[in-house]
């Protein structure tokens, strides 16, 4: 079965946040607000998730980040779904997802694919899978989409990815 590709995001389009990993402590609160405040001038508006708790491990029991994160990813309404960082302790919902719902509905996924045990969970579901390489902890960020060719070339002088989707 071929990658099936979701049209471009537009403004007016919704974008899911959720963290189906650890959640935002307290003190990087802040931080999420500035990126949400981002998006939302760039014409996007923003869904945030009740799973956002970040005072424990995780950011809130596993069945109810598998709920949350099944909803965002099925509910047509919202474009993209986007966790705020992690995937370390997300393994846990692996066995909890309606993987059937998740595969007819399509979804584009940037981010959720940072840790190896879900791009293997997402993968077979051949929708695009799109990963963020954090560069030195401050945008820009990088998407690297699952499907392209990419050519990557490292240098004392110059870094370039370049991806085709041939």
């Amino acid at each position: 079965m071929p990658v099936r590709y979701p049209r471009p995001l537009r403004p007016g389009d919704r974008i899911g946040v959720t963290s189906p990993s650890s959640g935002v402590p307290e003190e990087l609160r802040e931080r999420l607000a500035v990126a949400v405040r981002d998006v939302e001038a760039r014409g996007y508006q923003v869904v945030t998730g009740r799973c956002m708790d970040g005072s424990g491990h995780v950011s809130a029991p596993a069945a109810d980040r598998a709920a949350e994160l099944t909803t965002m990813l099925t509910d047509p309404g919202i474009r993209a779904v986007v966790p705020p960082w992690g995937g370390e302790t997300a393994i846990d919902l692996l066995p909890l997802i309606d993987w059937r719902a998740v595969r007819a509905a399509a979804p584009d996924t940037p981010s959720l694919t940072q840790h190896q045990a879900v791009l293997d969970a997402l993968g077979p579901l051949n929708v695009p899978i799109v990963a963020d390489v954090e560069c030195g902890h401050v945008p820009p960020y990088l998407p690297l989409v699952n499907g392209a060719r990419c050519r990557v070339v490292h240098t004392a002088t110059r870094s370039e990815v370049t991806q085709t989707l041939d």
